[in-house]
């Protein structure tokens, strides 16, 4: 229970942060940060799973990782963004 505290420390150090980089910006731009940060928190939870040694086979992460990447092809085609990050090398 102490490292879901510390976890929860650390994410609420984090949240203004992450708000003042959401103030003042357009749609485009929130829903593209929004989509950054799902993929980043997913794959720190996947590579947690990982580095304990658990099986991710039938694990409901990979689908929610799968889904993320949905959004971040959507709002590529949507868009013509060039920052979106490349899957071909870093498949999970």
């Amino acid at each position: 229970m102490d490292k879901l505290t510390d976890l929860e420390k650390t994410l609420d150090a984090l949240y203004p942060l992450i708000q003042e980089c959401l103030d003042n910006s357009d749609d485009d731009l929130i829903a593209s940060k929004n989509i950054h940060l799902a993929f980043t928190l997913n794959t720190l939870y996947l590579l947690h799973l990982r580095l304990t040694g658990q099986s991710l086979k039938g694990h409901p992460i990979k689908e929610e990782i799968a889904r993320i990447k949905e959004y971040f092809k959507k709002l590529d085609t949507d868009k013509g963004n060039k920052l979106l990050p490349n899957f071909s090398k870093h498949e999970t």
